[in-house]
């Protein structure tokens, strides 16, 4: 049900190119943010390696769609819970 519900949304975003550029942009930023919030940009850099990597196999997807799907699915969830809840991610 997750890899339907992750495909659907990356299948989405990949027929809105200009979309995808802002959210990629937008993803950017927020690793930027995260990484000084944690004071680790080098294990963020390689955690973000590291999923991008699985879902462009996982998905068969490039990777400008594995993070574009990402922060669309970020950017949702941050919509939808609660700040503690969010901020655990």
């Amino acid at each position: 049900m997750k890899k339907v519900f992750i495909v659907g949304c990356i299948s989405f975003i990949t027929l809105n190119a200009g979309f995808m550029d802002s959210m990629v942009s937008q993803m950017g930023n927020m690793m930027q943010g995260m990484s000084s919030a944690q004071g680790s940009a080098r294990a963020n850099t390689q955690n973000t390696a590291q999923l991008v990597s699985q879902l462009t196999q996982l998905l068969n997807v490039n990777p400008k769609q594995a993070v574009g799907g990402t922060a669309a699915l970020m950017a949702l969830a941050s919509s939808k819970m609660p700040k503690k809840n969010y901020n655990s991610l």
